[in-house]
């Protein structure tokens, strides 16, 4: 069996192998770069910089809020006076019966009129004949026969109207205003339409007057107030549409 040295050995396997110790000798040797560097004081301390002023800003917020809500409460709160007696007007709509009767002084319009029911009779500014038909009829034919009414059974009759700009026909008008008093003058114009004026009118009603019915009529028919008193009164019908012939 021969015997190799182990000088002849090392020599054979640098001769067999790929790769050996000369060729990490050959290389360039670079220097050892870590991966990672610790942080530097300055570079930890960064994102804490920006807390102090963060948290001044936050004080002083905090400082002027408190301020504030302080002097705004002990700021004095100026009492409103209340205001007018003016239960007969609310925006454009008025009733020129209560206009008459508050200006003449002899009545006093602090509170709604409270009654059993308002019967709104809607008629429209070329109707000047019917409204005659209809006072010459069952309608108040006067201020005063209105008044009656109200204060003997509980029924207020006004003449539904709404206002127009041609100052012709308002002038017209308010003649007839002037004679009777028995208009309720809606926050509509005159062409509006019919279910607008509608809800203008039971609006105004309901400003107006403190009532159990708000009726709602047309220039057009012939009311008995006395069936339309027994009908209000009656306790045993469902609330709802009440049609009186």
């Amino acid at each position: 069996m021969p015997l190799h040295h182990p000088k002849h050995r090392h020599h054979h396997d640098e001769d067999v192998l790929p790769y050996h110790r000369s060729d990490d000798e050959a290389k360039p040797r670079r220097p050892y770069v870590p991966s990672s560097f610790p942080s530097s004081p300055a570079s930890a301390a960064s994102p804490h910089r920006f807390l102090l002023p963060f948290a001044v800003v936050c004080l002083l917020l905090a400082v002027a809020s408190l301020s504030f809500a302080v002097s705004v409460s002990r700021r004095p709160v100026p009492l409103q006076s209340p205001p007018d007696s003016v239960a007969f007007r609310c925006g454009r709509a008025e009733d020129s019966l209560r206009s008459f009767l508050a200006s003449s002084g002899n009545y006093s319009a602090g509170d709604r009129e409270k009654v059993l029911a308002v019967v709104g009779v809607h008629t429209e500014l070329g109707s000047a004949a019917r409204r005659a038909a209809l006072r010459a009829t069952w309608f108040p034919p006067n201020p005063e026969g209105v008044v009656s009414l109200e204060h003997g059974f509980g029924l207020s009759f006004r003449f539904v109207i709404g206002r127009t700009k041609d100052k012709e026909k308002m002038a017209d008008l308010q003649k007839e205003v002037d004679m009777y008093h028995d208009f309720l003058f809606i926050d509509a114009d005159e062409g509006t339409k019919p279910p607008e004026k509608m809800l203008a009118y039971f609006k105004a009603a309901y400003d107006m007057f403190h009532a159990e019915f708000y009726v709602k009529a047309d220039d057009t028919i012939y009311l008995r107030q006395i069936d339309l008193l027994l009908s209000l009164q009656r306790t045993d019908f469902i609330t709802g549409l009440i049609l009186v012939a």
